[in-house]
């Protein structure tokens, strides 16, 4: 089979499907990703992608309620949204997807318009027509290429291919998995500017612990001279005004010359007085910006496992703790949500995680009681995980820890396991104190860990 072929096994179902139906949902993925609803089916829908890897129609049994807004996805609403759905063809006998709409207006003109997808690798493109003329597409093409689109152009179908690709297996895995991974997508592109300044801060926080290091080495390469100035003291009756050195342990110091040897005494003092100010500051700046740094590292390494309401409840957080700069935010309604962390359910015990620091400490210093279990990934960034019972069996365990080593994007590990009243809150966000723990060896998954985070419900 090729790939035409598997193009022409949608297109049947298309038209089985959709035919005479209207289109009521148009949504924007991903910057490449197309979602068409119709009447009939209510969860059911066209997807159309436009990925340079491998360009695809599929109908998919996916209930969509999200989307990103694109200056195509507004012409297409406004020309087909509500439109009856007429057919579906393969155009030019190619890799080319014909779908045939008509609209009928507020003054019962009926309009025809003719949304075209061209799938091909590195080269595929969505262009709406009205009456063979280009009203949109996807991406635009000048008349000194072999294939120009511009709007208020007669379309013409690009030349045939000559070779066209087997469809194999592999294909169909990459569709399905490309499918399942959408809503990712999505929140990716879509919350990409948050994620780049969070990134970009954790580096500038780095290089800010670099300089305090460097200036911390200088401080404390200074601290020497206090044993100067203490080999100055004893021997100031050998050194005089004008002298520009003075040899301590076969190494030549400079003074002063313009300084009384007694001034130079004092001159010793103060570079080590300031040294001694400076480690001390450096010591707290390093730590401030240390914790600020594994703060930030916590949240990328959770992001890959958060939802929607997941990244809104971020943007919350780090509005009030001013570290990021972050959009303006709607409504503060969402502040009590932003705490409120997640649980699985296993034998009757509750096992809850946080995916942001707002929820790990809600989860571990309000909601978890002294008797209950702390569970969370030995010397790493991770979520904290409360198993709500004093007594866990060792599968229950089993499945906190790894849900602690998979949220922590791991696949085997070390987790620490301790009772939550010997748990201390530190000064930063989601960081805690263990005083007493054991530790137990995850080496390997023995739960479907994925599938219980995906249905995990919300205190």
């Amino acid at each position: 089979m090729y790939t035409k072929d598997f193009l022409n096994s949608e297109i049947e179902k298309i038209n089985s499907n959709f035919a005479n139906t209207y289109l009521n949902k148009i949504e924007n993925l991903s910057f490449q990703d197309y979602f068409f609803g119709f009447s009939k089916g209510k969860k059911q829908g066209l997807l159309i992608s436009l990925n340079v890897t491998f360009p695809f129609i599929k109908i998919i049994d996916k209930s969509i309620n999200y989307s990103m807004n694109s200056f195509l996805l507004k012409s297409l609403k406004h020309h087909l949204l509500n439109s009856k759905f007429l057919n579906a063809s393969l155009g030019n006998d190619d890799n080319i997807l014909v779908l045939e709409f008509i609209k009928t207006t507020d003054t019962y003109d009926k309009i025809r318009y003719t949304l075209i997808a061209e799938l091909f690798r590195a080269n595929s493109n969505l262009i709406l027509l009205s009456q063979g003329k280009i009203i949109d597409c996807f991406r635009h093409k000048s008349l000194d290429t072999k294939h120009p689109l511009i709007n208020g152009l007669i379309y013409e179908f690009p030349a045939k291919s000559q070779y066209f690709k087997p469809f194999v297996v592999e294909d169909i895995d990459y569709i399905n998995d490309y499918v399942s991974s959408l809503e990712r997508k999505y929140l990716e592109e879509k919350y990409k500017p948050v994620i780049l300044s969070i990134k970009r801060k954790e580096k500038s926080l780095e290089k800010k612990v670099n300089k305090l290091n460097e200036e911390k080495s200088k401080a404390y390469d200074k601290l020497k001279y206090k044993d100067y100035g203490d080999y100055l003291l004893s021997n100031l009756d050998l050194i005089s005004k004008g002298d520009t050195s003075i040899l301590i342990d076969g190494k030549e110091i400079k003074l002063n010359q313009d300084l009384t040897p007694t001034k130079n005494l004092e001159r010793f003092y103060k570079i080590y007085k300031k040294a001694k100010l400076t480690l001390a500051s450096c010591d707290n700046f390093i730590k401030e910006t240390q914790d600020e740094i594994d703060y930030l590292t916590s949240i990328i390494e959770q992001i890959d496992f958060f939802n929607e309401s997941d990244f809104l409840e971020l943007l919350i957080e780090l509005k009030e703790n001013n570290l990021v700069k972050v959009p303006s935010l709607q409504s503060a309604k969402k502040i009590k949500a932003a705490i409120k962390p997640y649980y699985i359910e296993r034998d009757g015990i509750r096992i809850g995680f946080g995916k942001n620091n707002l929820q790990n400490d809600y989860l571990t210093f309000t909601l978890a009681t002294k008797d209950d279990y702390f569970v969370h990934i030995d010397k790493d960034h991770g979520p904290h995980v409360i198993i709500f019972d004093s007594n866990p069996d060792n599968e229950i365990i089993q499945l906190a820890g790894e849900i602690a080593i998979y949220l922590a994007k791991k696949v085997d590990g070390d987790v620490v396991f301790a009772k939550v009243r010997t748990i201390k809150k530190m000064s930063a966000p989601g960081k805690v104190k263990l005083s007493k723990y054991v530790t137990y060896r995850i080496n390997r998954f023995t739960n479907n860990v994925k599938k219980l985070i995906e249905d995990a419900k919300r205190f």
